[in-house]
């Protein structure tokens, strides 16, 4: 299975899911796949065994009313033990803590079918398995697309995989989360006894997307041991557990059902049920593995009724229709199944019914009278006269086609609109794709999708016009453009507009609260409502001067403003904007509506979109946490700086420490950027200053690659994200004044140095960093403390000490003690109490990103920002995967390219152009 990429969309929770399904899932000696319950997150349960009770003398009571019922629940649940779907709990196995749950059961009947459902919905406390439970992707076929591959070929073929769900085992640690309550024997007077479920079971929200997942990793595991068509069949043409497809020939279906057979045995899954509108193929398959042939020869494929002898498609209209209410009427047309389409134009003269009496406020519950029921009464007989619709399965007439070429049709009216497509067998070749120029203006009469659009039933709507047997079709190009004045304009006035018509018809001004009073708007010959305005007088066209007013919110009006907005091949709103007036529209809200085009414009954003922002994270523990100093550090290097060296002139670079803090800084010199460098000025670093537990950096090749050396020291190296400075922000500042510093003092002293002269600048340089002040509150009080700096910590100088401060763990005489130790233990708690107090305060306000963003999420299209090349030039990537910080706020992400590779970056150097 491969994860979520590229080519689809996926929410941090479907990663989630896949992950934990390429993680845990394998396949048992026995076949099975087994795979874990794929949990949001790691929380205890609570003990819900009451609530499993009490849905169990519920069920008893259904028991003793109905002894049939009892007996027919009592032979599943026996058979769910006996075949090791489930297993009761010994009585000494002692319930995880944390880790059990109980779920209440119940019957469902489908079909004259007992089917028992675990209700993991069931809540105690607030929780319930499913809330836990990860749904993961839609993993499962397009169902459309299904029943049409089922009618493009000769042969037929659907199958069924034997108790789908409980083919997939779950491990043992997952078990006792699928607990349930059950009698022994099924004698209810008896104490209930506890047994769990062994496999992913119905009613979870998780099995559909495990055992959907599982099913295409059997085709995945095991498909090229068999038929390449058996492992696409699985993948493709598997809707859950029902497989349909259709073949162009008997030894191809007798192959694939066979092929496809031993694939799901592959990973313990049996492959039954099997139907053909082939006897031969039938006779292929084992009698025990038929699918049971009824008197009337129908046979149920995805909820369409398929008469296997003739090989048509039903669609029976024996609706109950004694039921004449509104709550009836919505009863029928709930209960239609028509993915096709063919029953439309019927089921539409119901909906524009249903329409009418909701329009008229008919109750629920109240009979249609008067002409409503008369309207029902022709729909009902219309219904008995046509009987029972049926089509053919198969769409191709013969089968040696050189050509197909398929024909679309479209209508719309004033209660609604259709679509209907046709094939056309022909003999030349025909071009792949379209363009405008294959779409032509048809008559309304010769228009099959006229039919669906006005509620008309016809033989046409079925078969398709009569000119697609002509060889050679006449076409009639048309102009695609709105203007001003077309029919679709004036509807739109007429809708809102009317009480502004109503007034200008009858002479009179429109009133003030109207939007159009300002526009001393007028009606002209045609209907229309045009803009007075004040520039009558002018040369300029009629269209121009005295516009067509049209309201905001209509989708009509957001496509021509698109329209002008390409024109103008992408211009900013102002542009824009005249552009759509010049044309003779003066719409309504006109500047908001094409700055929201604008941005939600692709290639708008590609040009003027703005980096993605989030809010300023909290600060790191290691930022807060009174240490050692250097402890915890950051590092970067800056530079270069030329030396002398003899007669020479060389490159030196320096790399500055900081401690995250206290705010000091260490500089160290060093010859080359490379590893062996680094790690030669770590180590003098680290002789000076004490040991190092975790030191943050960027992405610098001669960084990583110290990572493993520093790691068997124990100082861990936390990286951050490329292109991301602002996250180094501690030591970036720092860098910048030391960069000034060493500047001031190399114009005064000579800027050529040697070795020796620079260690001395940058020894200096340091030494004025960690001796400027931390805060600056209160500085030229004279009877405020001394501001406070690093060197208060590294150096431990008495002047800097206080009178009026208590120390916190010292006591005050320490400050002049004999004993050193006491001295500097004293000195030390003093530095902790007043940075606790002044300094770790300032550290509350965020000077920006104060504000929660929309998150990325997995899937979105982004520019990635690269300062080194033009804007035009910047790559477009999809988010791949999110890092969630604690807050549930997205920061960094990982993004894959068009050549598949991966890039980790900051959210503020992605531009967002799609969600």
């Amino acid at each position: 299975m491969t994860m979520p990429g590229m080519d689809e969309k996926y929410s941090t929770e479907d990663v989630q899911f896949m992950k934990i399904m390429s993680m845990g899932m394998f396949q048992r000696e026995d076949k099975h796949y087994e795979a874990p319950l794929p949990l949001k997150y790691e929380v205890p349960f609570p003990m819900s065994k009451s609530t499993a009770q009490r849905r169990l003398m519920n069920l008893k009571s259904k028991f003793q009313k109905d002894p049939i019922y009892h007996q027919r629940y009592s032979a599943v649940m026996k058979e769910m033990l006996d075949r090791g779907f489930a297993e009761t709990v010994a009585p000494d196995d002692v319930s995880p803590v944390g880790r059990t749950w109980y779920i209440p059961h119940h019957g469902v009947q489908q079909s004259g079918k007992l089917r028992v459902v675990f209700d993991c919905s069931s809540e105690y406390q607030g929780v319930s398995l499913n809330t836990r439970l990860l749904q993961g992707p839609n993993l499962i076929n397009v169902l459309l697309g299904i029943l049409f591959r089922f009618r493009l070929e000769h042969i037929a073929l659907t199958c069924d995989i034997q108790k789908m769900y409980y083919q997939f085992m779950v491990p043992p640690g997952d078990k006792d989360l699928l607990r349930y309550l059950w009698w022994k024997e099924g004698y209810f007077n008896s104490d209930p006894i506890d047994c769990r479920m062994r496999v992913h079971l119905f009613g979870a929200a998780s099995s559909l997307g495990v055992a959907t997942y599982a099913l295409r990793k059997i085709a995945d595991d095991h498909g090229s041991k068999y038929a390449n068509e058996a492992s696409q069949f699985v993948h493709r043409n598997f809707y859950v557990d029902d497989g349909v497809t259709s073949v162009s020939s008997i030894s191809s279906a007798c192959t694939l059902i066979a092929e496809t057979q031993k694939l799901l045995a592959e990973g313990g899954c049996k492959c039954y049920k099997v139907m053909s509108n082939s006897q031969e193929v039938m006779n292929s398959v084992p009698i025990e593995d038929r699918a049971p042939v009824k008197e009337s020869n129908l046979h149920k494929t995805l909820g369409i009724l398929w008469n296997v002898e003739t090989d048509k498609l039903h669609f029976p209209l024996d609706f109950d229709r004694s039921n004449r209410t509104r709550r009836g009427l919505l009863s029928i047309l709930a209960k239609v199944y028509d993915p096709f389409g063919v029953i439309s134009p019927l089921l539409h003269q119901a909906k524009l019914l249903l329409h009418q009496m909701c329009y008229e406020k008919y109750e629920w519950d109240d009979p249609m009278s008067g002409e409503m029921l008369k309207k029902y009464e022709k729909w009902c007989s219309n219904l008995d006269h046509i009987g029972e619709v049926t089509v053919s399965r198969w769409v191709r007439t013969c089968k040696v086609v050189s050509t197909l070429e398929m024909h679309h049709f479209a209508d719309a009216s004033s209660t609604g609109y259709a679509a209907c497509s046709y094939l056309r067998i022909l003999v030349q070749r025909i071009h792949d794709g379209s363009s405008p120029e294959e779409w032509f203006h048809i008559d309304s009469a010769k228009n099959p999708s006229d039919d669906g659009s006005r509620a008309v039933w016809s033989v046409r709507w079925l078969k398709g016009p009569n000119f697609l047997k002509i060889p050679d079709l006449i076409t009639e190009h048309i102009n695609s453009v709105v203007a001003p004045d077309d029919v679709e304009v004036k509807c739109l006035s007429r809708l809102h507009f009317a009480k502004e018509l109503r007034a200008l018809s009858s002479q009179n001004a429109v009133c003030r609260g109207s939007p159009l009073f300002k526009l001393d708007v007028f009606l002209d010959e045609d209907g229309l409502i045009r803009v007075g305005g004040r520039i009558r007088q002018s040369s300029l066209s009629d269209d121009v001067k005295h516009p067509v007013v049209s309201p905001s919110n209509h989708g009509l009006l957001r496509l021509i403003i698109q329209h002008f907005h390409q024109n103008t091949h992408h211009q900013g709103r102002g542009i824009t904007c005249s552009e759509v007036r010049s044309h003779g529209f003066w719409i309504l809200s006109l500047h908001r509506l094409v700055k929201k085009l604008i941005h939600s414009c692709a290639i708008c954003s590609r040009l003027r979109g703005r980096p993605v922002e989030q809010k300023m994270a909290d600060l790191p523990e290691d930022r807060l946490s009174p240490c050692s100093p250097f402890w915890f550090s950051g590092c970067d290097f800056f530079g270069p700086y030329v030396v002398k060296s003899g007669s020479r002139e060389c490159k030196r670079y320096g790399v500055m420490f900081t401690c995250l803090v206290s705010r000091a800084v260490h500089i160290e010199v060093v010859h080359s950027l490379t590893t062996d460098s680094f790690l030669n000025a770590f180590w003098r670093f680290v002789a000076l200053r004490g040991s190092v537990r975790e030191i943050r950096c960027d992405q610098g090749t001669n960084l990583v690659g110290a990572r493993n050396d520093l790691m068997k020291m124990g100082c861990d190296m936390v990286f951050n994200p490329p292109s991301s400075s602002h996250r180094g922000g501690v030591w970036e500042r720092m860098i910048g004044v030391a960069r000034r510093i060493i500047e001031g003092i190399l114009v005064e002293h000579g800027s050529r140095l040697d070795d020796e002269g620079l260690m001395t600048v940058l020894s200096e340089a340091a030494s004025v960093i960690n001796s400027r002040p931390l805060s600056v509150d209160n500085i030229s009080d004279p009877q405020s403390l001394e501001p406070l700096t690093p060197n208060h910590l590294i150096t431990m100088k008495s002047r800097v000490i206080p009178r009026t401060i208590a120390p916190l763990n010292a006591e005050r005489p320490d400050l002049y003690a004999s004993k050193q130790w006491r001295r500097v233990q004293y000195l030390v708690d003093l530095f902790w109490s007043r940075w606790k107090r002044e300094i770790a305060q300032q550290y509350m306000p965020r000077t920006k990103w104060n504000t929660p963003r929309q998150n990325l999420k997995v899937g979105d299209l982004v520019l990635i920002i690269d300062d080194k090349c033009h804007r035009s030039f910047w790559r477009l990537a999809r988010v791949n995967e999110v890092d969630i910080s604690q807050d549930r706020l997205v920061r960094s992400v990982k993004v894959q390219l068009a050549d598949r590779s991966i890039l980790h970056r900051p959210v503020q150097k992605l531009i967002r152009l799609f969600n």
